[in-house]
């Protein structure tokens, strides 16, 4: 597991930074999510009362379903993910209510539109 995590968190850490500097300083922070299959980065927008689930590739999107269901119900979740995996996000998440955002790199992180489904 140690390994896992280690890989998911090398994976994710530039999508972290490339999503924080959305946000002016002190507005958006990191918490650390352990799921089932490792850990998702959570990044608490405070002032918009939204949380983005940062999830690593190797995650089953259907394991999370529960737990992001649970976030639903005090925040506007976005469940970012590898754009290679968007389709499956749509399948496995449908019905919950959150926003996805692809994101893949081109020199640096790129976002794509979030959609709502």
């Amino acid at each position: 597991m140690t390994l896992a995590v280690t890989q998911q968190a090398r994976e994710t850490a530039p999508v972290i930074r490339a999503t924080l500097r959305h946000y002016p300083p002190g507005k958006a922070r990191i918490v650390q999510w352990d799921v089932p299959d490792g850990r998702c980065a959570l990044v608490d927008i405070l002032d918009q009362e939204r949380m983005e689930v940062i999830v690593p590739s190797d995650i089953p999107l259907a394991s999370l379903r529960a737990g992001i269901g649970e976030l639903t119900l005090t925040r506007e979740v976005w469940v970012v993910v590898a754009a290679d995996r968007l389709a499956a996000a749509r399948r496995a998440l449908r019905g919950l209510g959150v926003s996805l955002q692809s994101w893949w790199t081109d020199d640096s992180v790129q976002f794509g539109r979030p959609e709502r489904i």
